[in-house]
């Protein structure tokens, strides 16, 4: 493959699987700026490595392991030392009937990332590569370099963690709205 070639198909892989690999590190990485340097980084990355791509149709998940590889170095380094919460101006927003019903919306998108966010790193990457990512299971083991039944397992467990999650949250709320209002739960 020439250069121009190279070029032609960085920009094609860019367009294609840009917004993925944008998603997968922010939710690694959870800084709008820190995921937009690693979008940066991935794509020099595949750019300098094109050559090492066999199977073309392969591409996606390739990609989405360099993105994952590179969020993780990140959080081995020096310079990804602080918490970094979400914030709604990160997330990408979808169109509503309302303004009411955006910031409905937007409130139960950050409580549910709050919550996605507190799980361990191995439940919350393959919630992320399953809904955000859209990827199948087979494609997820090809990223995380596992066997697709170990993917089932740990979407269960990461579904179960995170159901659990929630409905102690109730719970908690329930109890505090009880304490407040003077009553027992």
């Amino acid at each position: 493959m020439d250069e121009e070639e190279r070029r032609e198909q960085l920009v094609r892989w860019m367009r294609e699987y840009g917004e993925a690999v944008l998603h997968l590190a922010y939710f690694y990485v959870r800084d709008r700026h820190m995921a937009e340097d690693v979008f940066q980084d991935t794509f020099l990355r595949v750019y300098s490595e094109m050559d090492k791509l066999r199977d073309e149709g392969a591409a996606k998940t390739w990609i989405l392991r360099i993105t994952a590889n590179l969020c993780r170095d990140r959080f081995r380094s020096w310079v990804y030392k602080r918490v970094l919460l979400p914030g709604d101006e990160n997330l990408p927003q979808e169109m509503t009937a309302s303004a009411e019903q955006e910031a409905v919306a937007s409130l139960e998108r950050r409580r549910l990332l709050d919550f996605v966010f507190r799980l361990p790193l191995m439940d919350r990457e393959v919630l992320i590569y399953h809904y955000y990512c859209e990827l199948k299971t087979n494609e997820i083991a090809q990223v995380l370099r596992i066997d697709p039944g170990a993917v089932r397992v740990r979407l269960h467990r990461a579904r179960r963690r995170l159901k659990d999650m929630l409905r102690e949250e109730g719970s908690a709320d329930e109890r505090r709205s009880h304490a407040e209002a003077g009553t027992d739960g």
